[in-house]
């Protein structure tokens, strides 16, 4: 056999190869395909906090696609908000398997070990996807709120500010950051921040009943009798729980929030 014969019959063999990669690559590629439907159908319901559902949709994108961290990541919040802590924990851990570079899929993880009261193991895996991509704000956020737990206010403001430029829209940042700048003294940032909180979410009394007793730090009984006649005359039965009685001078004794 001459050289020229010897390159046909190579490319002919590399051809026919590739070939057979090829046929044998759809049957997976039709799954990834299903996998992807699965998975905008089970967003779709999730964004309705229809979590029940969306579980069993991303179930089945994991079992079309197993190599697919997002699908994971995915089933692992549908079973957190659906207070399955176990699966979703079991499942998030699968995900960072597939992809432990990722921010989202350790803030995931981490988001669960705090849910179950394990605080150290969390912040150490939110430490981690802080210095990882993607750029999101909720790996500050949450890392954030695990330093206001663990007392440690300078370090917590100093990342609930990172989350607060990459998302102004999160009122539970701005009531973290007024927690954490009330707990150095910095009473009236911290009202600055409560207000921030109440126009993001307007008809929940918590921002408010934290601002009435950030006035009532700063000796203010005016405002703070102010925002609880607010709280009194809300149709919310939380807020009538919270209501503090101003009147006569019946003040609850407070020197911080």
């Amino acid at each position: 056999m001459n050289t020229e014969s010897i390159a046909k019959w190579f490319a002919a063999l590399v051809f026919a190869l590739a070939a057979i990669s090829f046929v044998e690559a759809q049957p997976k590629y039709e799954k990834q395909k299903l996998a992807r439907v699965r998975m905008d159908l089970g967003l779709a319901l999730y964004d309705s906090a229809k979590y029940e559902e969306s579980v069993a949709l991303f179930r089945e994108a994991t079992l079309l696609d197993s190599s697919d961290p997002t699908a994971y990541l995915n089933l692992a919040c549908s079973l957190y908000h659906a207070g399955r802590l176990d699966e979703a924990k079991s499942v998030s851990i699968k995900a960072v398997e597939l992809a432990p570079g990722s921010s989202k899929t350790l803030n995931m993880l981490g988001v669960l070990y705090s849910a179950t009261g394990r605080d150290d193991e969390a912040l150490t895996i939110f430490e981690k996807a802080k210095t990882l991509p993607p750029e999101f704000a909720g790996k500050y956020s949450n890392l954030g709120a695990i330093y206001v737990r663990l007392g440690r206010y300078r370090e917590a403001i100093d990342v609930l500010k990172l989350a607060e430029r990459r998302d102004n829209k999160n009122a539970e940042t701005y009531l973290n950051l007024a927690y954490a700048v009330s707990k150095l003294k910095k009473y009236r940032e911290a009202i600055d921040y409560t207000r921030k909180a109440a126009v993001l979410i307007p008809d929940d009394p918590l921002p408010r009943y934290m601002m009435g007793r950030l006035y009532l730090c700063l000796s203010d009984k005016a405002s703070a009798k102010q925002v609880y006649e607010w709280l009194l005359s809300s149709n919310s039965e939380m807020a009538r729980k919270l209501y503090f009685a101003i009147h006569a001078d019946r003040l609850v004794d407070v020197s911080e929030p």
